[in-house]
């Protein structure tokens, strides 16, 4: 009957198949009552509560002794001893950026854009500790629970794989922020034409050109303003203001 009791403590916890084993193992008719009342957020604890300490009774008196404390470092897969020592470098990383308070004396070659980017590292960053902790909170395992069950070792893995990718992740953006707060632009480099294709445009194509590149800096600006988005609007500024500039001349020329 331990073993059975064993395994639905380690299984899925059936509510039902729970309440049977309660009914087998005590006599507590008022509790019983309680139980086939249905099940609640209540009851399934209690039911819970009860039948472990059922099972630590039993074991206690065929003389088993519980199991020592599990060292997480020695009983865990290697997969996740490999994500903790990524995460572990990939965090010296990141909060070396996160720790930087940004000095309000100091020149910012491009301060919208660089709110952007920071805004953005930021939120990935408390995304990523959120991961993070939900999964160092998968290694504290009951005393009475397999920490190796393959189930257990499959998503713990899946999770490492997420929290190592979102780190690195967090690495390029806090990266991209500091490029920009220097330069003033993004690392990458934008695919709009540059300032010499504009220069070589032939006279007849400014007017349509301008009022194209006037209606796509329109649709941008009503989408989220992320890093990208900021710096291709501030493309969009700097040569409708040429083009702009230059069809005036024309005008006045005619």
């Amino acid at each position: 009957m331990l073993e059975i009791l064993r395994a639905w403590l380690n299984g899925r916890r059936e509510y039902a198949k729970g309440v049977t084993l309660f009914a087998i193992l005590h006599t507590d008719t008022q509790l019983l009552n309680l139980f086939k009342s249905g099940e609640t957020p209540f009851t399934r604890q209690r039911l819970q509560a009860e039948l472990l300490a059922i099972c630590k009774q039993m074991k206690q008196s065929q003389g088993i002794k519980p199991p020592p404390p599990i060292n997480v470092k020695k009983s865990l897969p290697k997969r996740i001893e490999i994500a903790r020592r990524v995460i572990t470098t990939a965090e010296s990383v990141v909060n070396s950026f996160v720790a930087t308070e940004d000095d309000p004396e100091e020149i910012c070659a491009n301060p919208e854009l660089y709110a952007a980017a920071k805004k953005e590292a930021d939120l990935a960053y408390k995304a990523c500790m959120n991961q993070r902790a939900e999964l160092f909170a998968k290694t504290r395992m009951n005393a009475y629970e397999d920490p190796n069950r393959p189930d257990l070792v499959a998503e713990r893995g899946k999770m490492a794989v997420e929290v190592v990718v979102a780190f690195n992740k967090l690495s390029i953006l806090y990266e991209q922020a500091a490029h920009i707060k220097t330069s003033g632009r993004l690392q990458a480099t934008e695919s709009e034409p540059g300032e010499t294709e504009y220069n070589a445009l032939p006279d007849i194509l400014v007017k349509q050109t301008l009022d194209n590149l006037r209606k796509n800096y329109n649709k941008i600006k009503k989408r989220e303003p992320t890093p990208e988005r900021i710096a291709l609007l501030q493309k969009h500024e700097e040569n409708i203001k040429k083009l702009s500039d230059r069809w005036h001349s024309l005008k006045q020329g005619t």
